[in-house]
């Protein structure tokens, strides 16, 4: 705000008039009245007065419409009414901003925590990353999932009480229902009826067929999903045919061998590894002369022998083995470890004994199927016989390890002719 200063004395100093002698009052008044007075300001006072900054006046200092912004009634407000309302405003901003600092600090924060009271929301979600209310919820709860595994085409129907459910197998021979209440449900597929229990929101899986009904493809569909464990057995069976004649395989273990392309296959392990339960009815081989020179990785067995009988397998089981990484010695008195890539193989001495004897280590771990205690006994053509590992012996360049016909550990000339049970993976 601005004011007007005084400077110097304030005055105008002498006033003087250059009247003549002898004038009366009444003739200098006549003169006052007819403007003729003469006057002289004698020594104006040059410094007298002056404006310092802006003049004070209504158009800069308090308008009407300051005066009602700030919410000013008074017939004629004044500057002392102005830092009146200032204050009032300035306190019921601080109490504001004080309130609201006490909201922030009790408000739970974006990274998380903990409430101590229910949180209402406004409603139903309406987006998928929206919050549920409970009644959302309550009215919406999604049914357990039931996945049965059947021949394709099968109407498949699940029953709990007056709740009956269908549905029908596609062509890879699943079918899928929705439970929707706890408890034992029972599950028919043709002429085949098993209970399940569904206790939880989740996703259950029921195989109607056994696993000898069950397709190859079937079977390596389980096995990829991670089921099998679960959806079968060590020592269950399943019959395949090589070259035309059937032979039976046995599950060895579950979640063993390593595949060669993991990302193909979906799992960092093969789901099932099998094995023949006895041996082909044709003998073979290991190497034409007596040598276990460069191992399994370079043996007549695994490059022609295994090949041979790959393509003999009906095109379903081959289409669903998966090629894996076996371990073996290099041979020739070697502690070398050799990896290899095989669709087929031979079992090493420490995978079906869970230690070594003839054989070097480090050619893998034990199957479950023989940790289980399950017999080392094979036959060929119905008759007990020893039967080739793909373990060179460790101490001599000439023979492979194998197991006798009694389920021994031995070993055995390359050019001998022993019996042959393969393994494979789906």
């Amino acid at each position: 705000m601005k004011d007007l200063q005084t400077k110097g004395t304030g005055n105008s100093r002498f006033l003087k008039t250059s009247l003549a002698e002898g004038i009366t009052w009444e003739q200098a008044l006549a003169m006052l009245r007819a403007g003729t007075f003469p006057v002289d300001f004698n020594g104006f006072n040059q410094e007298g007065i002056e404006t310092l900054g802006t003049l004070m006046k209504k158009s800069n200092i308090l308008t009407d419409e300051l005066a009602t912004a700030l919410g000013l009634t008074q017939d004629d407000p004044t500057i002392l009414d102005v830092f009146t309302k200032l204050k009032e405003l300035v306190a019921t901003a601080q109490s504001s901003a004080d309130s609201a600092k006490t909201t922030a600090n009790a408000a739970l924060p974006k990274s998380g925590g903990t409430m101590t009271g229910n949180l209402v929301l406004k409603g139903d979600p309406t987006s998928n990353l929206m919050a549920a209310t409970k009644q959302y919820v309550d009215n919406n709860r999604t049914p357990a999932e039931l996945n049965v595994l059947t021949s394709s085409g099968t109407t498949v129907k699940a029953v709990k009480g007056s709740t009956t459910l269908t549905a029908t197998a596609g062509s890879n021979g699943w079918a899928k229902l929705y439970p929707s209440e706890f408890g034992e449900w029972t599950v028919t597929a043709g002429s085949t009826s098993k209970t399940i229990n569904i206790d939880a929101i989740a996703v259950f899986y029921l195989v109607m067929s056994d696993l000898g009904s069950l397709s190859w493809s079937q079977v390596a569909a389980i096995s990829k999903m991670g089921l099998a464990s679960t959806l079968f057995h060590i020592g269950d069976e399943k019959t395949l045919t090589v070259n035309g004649v059937s032979y039976t395989a046995v599950i060895i273990g579950f979640d063993h061998d390593t595949p060669v392309d993991i990302a193909t296959y979906g799992r960092d392990k093969a789901g099932i590894t099998w094995q023949l339960k006895n041996c082909l009815n044709t003998p073979y081989q290991m190497n034409s002369s007596n040598t276990n020179n460069g191992g399994w990785t370079s043996c007549a067995m695994r490059t022609s022998t295994m090949a041979t009988l790959l393509s003999q397998l009906a095109s379903d089981l081959k289409n669903a083995i998966v090629k894996v990484k076996k371990l073996s010695s290099a041979g020739n008195q070697s502690t070398a470890i050799n990896t290899t890539e095989d669709s087929l193989f031979l079992l090493s001495e420490v995978e079906i004994f869970g230690s070594t004897t003839y054989a070097k280590a480090g050619e893998g771990s034990q199957y479950e199927y023989y940790q289980s205690g399950n017999s080392r006994v094979k036959t060929v053509n119905g008759s007990a016989s020893s039967w080739w590992e793909r373990s060179p012996y460790g101490r001599d360049s000439a023979y492979f390890c194998a197991v006798i016909s009694v389920g021994g550990a031995n070993s055995a000339s390359a050019s001998d002719s022993y019996g042959v049970a393969f393994g494979f993976c789906i």
